[in-house]
Parts: structure tokens; C-alpha cells; sequence
């Protein structure tokens, strides 16, 4: 499990990588996949 202070960090990082980028329709798994995974620390859904 994922420290609030590392996921709040996680999360800024995250943020600024997505950023200004992605086409909703063809990224939006990309994004939900990586969001869980680096943010949640979540590796099975």
C-alpha cells in the first residue's frame, strides 16, 4: 500500500505527464490503467 505522502506526490507526477496530452477515446485505458497502478498502487483490476 501506498503512503499518502508518496501518492500525493505520485499524483503531481502523474498530473504533469498527462498533462495537455491523450485522445480521450483512444487513451482513456491507458490512463485509468496508469492511474491505478502509480497513484493507488493497484496492480490487479
Amino acid at each position: 500500500m501506498i503512503k499518502a505522502n508518496e501518492q500525493k506526490k505520485n499524483a503531481e507526477v502523474f498530473a504533469e505527464r498527462w498533462k495537455g496530452k491523450g485522445r480521450e477515446k483512444a487513451d482513456s485505458q491507458k490512463f485509468w490503467i496508469e492511474l491505478l497502478r502509480f497513484v493507488y498502487g493497484i496492480d490487479n483490476y
